[in-house]
């Protein structure tokens, strides 16, 4: 991959960012519905 361009860097770097959020949130996601469903 050609990592000339400052531009593509910075868009990987977001879209890792995006990546690393995306996760947390879906693990936050799973864990409060296995905590609601456990609940009741």
């Amino acid at each position: 991959m050609n990592k000339a361009m400052p531009s593509e860097g910075l868009s990987d770097g977001i879209l890792r960012y995006f990546v690393k959020v995306g996760m947390t949130v879906r693990v936050f996601l799973t864990g409060w519905i296995f905590k609601v469903l456990y609940r009741v």
